[in-house]
């Protein structure tokens, strides 16, 4: 018995310091959270755009060029369709890729993190880190798709 009564509890102060301290940790690690899971977001749409373009050579090697025309182009949807790729993952439907030499992508993704790629080429985007904006030229008709000016 002597051993239980020798033994104190947290006094209210003490207690109150404790979930200050707490408190203070928390506003640092969840702004810094949020930070690495959008940056991974960043990181795995421009790798979807990467298998995007890969898979669009496989496309543009296995379907002969129309009517004497000088490019072609390779819709997501399409290359999904024909098994050239599993899903559209993070990027929009109106994504395609150009077979112009190099290959370049017109792409914006979905979700809360936006990507945009403006007829970005594979160089461009692997040389990109964590910018959303991805790619110097007009896309195409495509008004939404314009890079921004600096």
């Amino acid at each position: 018995m002597k051993f239980l009564k020798s033994q104190r509890g947290l006094t209210l102060v003490e207690l109150l310091a404790i979930i200050v301290i707490l408190g203070i940790v928390a506003a640092i690690a969840v702004p810094a959270i949020g930070k690495v899971v959008e940056n991974n977001h960043i990181k795995a749409t421009k790798g979807e755009a990467m298998i995007m373009l890969e898979a669009a050579q496989l496309y543009f090697i296995e379907t002969p060029v129309k009517f004497g025309r000088e490019w072609q182009a390779a819709s997501l949807p399409d290359l999904v369709s024909q098994g050239y790729m599993e899903s559209q993952g993070y990027l929009n439907t109106t994504s395609y890729v150009t077979n112009v030499n190099p290959a370049k992508i017109c792409a914006r993704s979905e979700g809360e993190t936006k990507v945009n790629f403006y007829n970005a080429t594979a160089e461009e985007i692997s040389n990109s880190k964590n910018d959303i904006h991805v790619g110097n030229e007009a896309c195409g008709d495509n008004k939404e798709l314009v890079p921004p000016t600096k």
